[in-house]
C-alpha cells in the first residue's frame, strides 16, 4: 500500500498498520478540519501540540482583550469628570473594535467520545439460539431464536422445566439434550426465587452493619403517598431540629438482572417525625391543623457509591392515623424513577419506642394500624421483602435494606381497596398483631 500511487481511504484499528502506511491524517474538529501531514505514528504528539498551541492563542487573546476593555472602562470613568478624556475614550473604543475585527482565532475543538456501531451479519443480532433442546422427563425437544431487543417470557405450570431452562442459561449443570448458544454480547443475570445469590454472598457488607441479607430480587413497588416533594437536598443528615430516637438507614441498590451493585443511582427518602408530621405540607398533626410548608426536615437525597450503597442519619419515624410505621424511598437511574417503595419496621420495637420515649407520646388517639393490618403493606408487599433488618448499636438503631431494581422499569403501583376503619383491638388480639407467630392459649 505504501508503494501505491492511488489515493486510499481505509478504516482500521491497527495502529502499527496506520503508522506504516498513512501519509496524511485528516481530523474533523469544531466547524472545520485539521490535516496532520505525516503518518499516524507522530499524530498523537502533533495533535497534543496543536491543542496546547490553540489554548495558548486563546489565553493571549483573552489577556489582550481584557487589557483593552479595562483601559476603556478607566477612560470612561475619567471622562465623567473631565471632557479632556472624551477623545481617549473614542480612541480606546476604536482599538477594541479593530482588535475584534482582525482577530483570527481558530475555534478550540472539544474532547468528544465517539462510539461506532457497525452492523454486521445476523450473528451480531442473535442473543440466544436453541436447537432441539430438551430436559429429560420434563419437555419435548424445542428450537428457538431470540434476537437483541426482544423480550421473551417463559411460562408454564410448575414442574415443566422453567427453572431448569433458566439455570442452564446461567451456566449451572443441568441434565439436557440438544444444543444452545448465547450471542457474543450476552451476559446472563440469574436470581433465584429462594434468595440464594452467590454474587451478594461475596459482596462486602455496607458500613459494617452486617445486617444485609444474602438476596437478589426485585423490591416490590408501592405508592408514593401524598407527601413527596423534591427539595434537591443531597445530604446524609436529615433530622434537622426533630427530636427522637437516633436512627441510621443503610440502603443498597442492586440491579435485579445482574445482582451487581448499581453505582450512581439516586436515592430519595422521606418520613414523618415522632408525632407523625411530614415537612412541606399543610394539614399535619392529629388535628390536621398544623402547616410545615417551607420546611424540609426528614427529607434527603444521596447517590450510591461503587457498592450501590447510601446511608442516612435521621430519627426513628413516628406514626400517623391509618398507616403502620414506615419510611418512603425512591430510586432513580439515569434520572428515571425505577422504584418507589416503603420500608417497614418490626412492630415490637415500634410499640416499645412509642410507649416509652417522650418525643413520641401525647397522641390524641391510640395507634390502631400495625404491620399486620396495614392495607398498603399487605397489598404491595405480602412477602415482606421491604421489611428492614434492625441492629442495636451503641448510639443508635441501624436499619438496612437491599433494594433490587429493574433499570428499565417505570415506578407505579395500584392502590388497595379501602377496608374501613380498624376495629378496637383487645389486648390479646393486639399482641397477636404485633408479634409474629404469637398465639394465646
Amino acid at each position: 500500500m505504501s508503494a501505491s500511487r492511488k489515493t486510499i481511504l481505509y478504516v482500521s484499528h491497527d495502529r502499527e498498520f496506520l503508522g506504516n502506511t498513512s501519509t496524511q491524517i485528516v481530523t474533523l474538529e469544531a466547524h472545520g478540519s485539521w490535516t496532520h501531514p505525516a503518518s499516524f505514528s507522530s499524530y498523537e504528539e502533533a495533535r497534543r501540540a496543536r491543542i496546547e498551541g490553540l489554548e495558548e492563542d486563546h489565553r493571549r487573546y483573552q489577556e489582550q482583550r481584557s487589557a483593552l476593555i479595562a483601559t476603556l472602562k478607566e477612560y470612561r470613568r475619567r471622562a465623567q469628570s473631565s471632557d479632556v478624556w472624551g477623545p481617549k475614550v473614542r480612541a480606546a473604543e476604536s482599538r477594541l473594535r479593530l482588535f475584534d475585527e482582525k482577530a483570527e482565532l481558530v475555534e478550540r475543538p472539544r474532547e468528544q467520545k465517539v462510539t461506532i456501531r457497525l452492523g454486521g451479519g445476523r450473528t451480531g443480532t442473535i442473543a440466544l439460539r436453541i436447537t432441539q433442546l430438551a430436559f429429560p422427563g420434563l419437555t419435548k425437544p424445542f428450537s428457538a431464536e431470540v434476537l437483541f431487543g426482544q423480550r421473551v417470557g417463559v411460562i408454564g405450570k410448575n414442574g415443566t422445566g422453567k427453572s431448569h431452562f433458566v439455570r442452564l442459561l446461567a451456566g449451572h449443570p443441568v441434565d439436557h439434550t440438544g444444543d444452545w448458544m448465547l450471542g457474543a454480547r450476552v451476559n446472563v443475570g440469574y436470581f433465584s426465587q429462594l434468595h440464594d445469590s452467590p454474587h451478594l454472598a461475596r459482596a462486602a457488607p455496607l458500613a459494617g452493619s452486617g445486617a444485609f441479607r444474602n438476596i437478589c430480587f426485585l423490591t416490590p413497588q408501592s405508592i408514593e403517598g401524598p407527601y413527596y416533594l423534591d427539595p434537591r437536598l443531597v445530604r446524609a443528615q436529615i433530622a434537622e431540629d426533630r427530636t427522637g430516637v437516633p436512627l441510621r438507614v443503610d440502603l443498597r441498590v442492586i440491579d435485579g438482572a445482574t445482582c451487581k451493585p448499581s453505582k450512581g443511582a439516586r436515592v430519595d427518602i422521606w418520613h414523618a417525625d415522632a408525632q407523625g408530621i411530614y415537612s412541606g405540607y399543610p394539614g399535619q398533626g392529629d388535628n390536621e391543623d398544623l402547616t410545615t410548608v417551607g420546611q424540609k426536615f426528614l427529607r434527603g437525597t444521596q447517590f450510591t457509591d461503587s457498592r450501590g450503597a447510601v446511608s442516612f442519619k435521621t430519627i426513628y419515624p413516628g406514626w400517623y392515623t391509618g398507616r403502620a410505621t414506615h419510611i418512603h424511598f425512591k430510586v432513580l437511574v439515569d434520572d428515571r424513577n425505577v422504584l418507589t417503595g416503603q420500608m417497614y419496621f418490626p412492630d415490637a420495637i415500634n410499640e416499645f419506642i412509642y410507649a416509652n420515649i417522650p418525643a413520641y407520646a401525647g397522641r390524641r388517639t391510640p395507634r390502631a394500624i400495625v404491620n399486620a393490618n396495614d392495607r398498603f403493606a399487605n397489598f404491595h408487599d405480602p412477602n415482606r421483602l421491604s421489611f428492614c433488618a434492625v441492629k442495636e448499636e451503641r448510639d443508635c438503631y441501624a436499619v438496612s435494606l437491599i433494594l433490587g431494581v429493574d433499570r428499565f422499569a417505570v415506578a407505579q403501583a395500584d392502590r388497595p381497596s379501602r377496608a374501613g376503619d380498624a376495629p378496637e383491638q383487645p389486648a390479646v388480639e393486639r399482641v397477636r398483631l404485633l408479634i409474629p407467630g404469637f398465639s394465646a392459649k
